[in-house]
């Protein structure tokens, strides 16, 4: 499978997610993997929301952006089609580091890989997802045949809300 294939629907999913929880805001989502952050949010007007935006030099697969009367935030996706690893919640860790989104997922339809699993399952280590104070990397089992997040394979347990 191609982690290019998952995007649209990834992108449709965010979309829907972040307008259930934001219903009073302006909800976009987009395909970013082709280009750093920096220039997104600089092609897209919104530098003046983010001032620290020309060092975010990262490249999310998915962002979206939720405008509401007084902010303006984001949200990334990191999609990967095999197992995720430490390795891999890594890198959505110090993208969500830099950027400080207001939620950060990292979905497969694989799970994720028996080493993490026993980090966060076996020894309940979901410190290691922590980015900002009270702001986890949520982990998900993405559902093929249904294109969404299947939310009872939420990490940390109870995420989904």
């Amino acid at each position: 499978m191609d982690e290019l294939k998952l995007y649209p629907d990834v992108v449709r999913w965010l979309r829907n997610y972040l307008k259930d929880r934001h219903s009073h805001s302006e909800i976009q989502a987009f395909d970013t993997h082709k280009i750093n952050l920096s220039q997104f949010i600089f092609e897209q007007n919104l530098h003046k929301h983010f001032p620290e935006y020309s060092a975010f030099d990262i490249k999310v697969d998915i962002t979206a952006t939720i405008k509401s009367k007084t902010r303006m935030q984001l949200a990334f996706v990191e999609c990967k089609v095999k197992p995720i690893t430490l390795k891999d919640v890594g890198q959505i860790l110090g993208y969500s580091k830099v950027a400080k989104p207001i939620y950060a997922f990292i979905i497969s339809p694989e799970g994720i890989s028996a080493p993490l699993s026993t980090l966060l399952l076996t020894y309940g280590r979901y410190d290691l997802l922590e980015y900002l104070e009270g702001k986890k990397v949520k982990i998900a089992n993405w559902n093929l045949t249904r294109k969404e997040i299947d939310s009872a394979s939420f990490l940390p347990p109870g995420e989904y809300s």
